[in-house]
């Protein structure tokens, strides 16, 4: 099971065993720009619950333009994590590792 945003529940022992993974919808940025810092900060420390664990992450960004899309890659891959890049017709997404 992998439910939708959510992240602050990943501090919960039984959320943690119920789900595989968590989905992840605008971590680095909002519509064409940035998301607020503070977000996103809040949204990385809840994944520390499950850092070294089996559990992946999926992140969805919705960036609609260039600058936008390429600062989430960019973001991502900073963070050690893999990305995968798709047109926004394609809702570009990006597949993040929680380890």
């Amino acid at each position: 099971m992998i439910p939708q945003n959510g992240s602050d529940l990943l501090y919960d022992a039984a959320f943690r065993t119920a789900v595989d993974g968590i989905g992840l919808e605008d971590l680095f940025s909002l519509g064409n720009a940035l998301q607020d810092a503070a977000h996103t900060t809040q949204v990385l420390a809840n994944l520390a619950a499950i850092q070294g664990t089996q559990h992946f992450v999926l992140g969805v960004e919705y960036a609609r333009s260039g600058l936008a899309r390429a600062r989430a890659v960019q973001r991502a891959g900073e963070l050690g994590r893999a990305a995968a890049h798709r047109s926004p017709a394609e809702h570009a997404g990006h597949v993040l590792r929680a380890d």
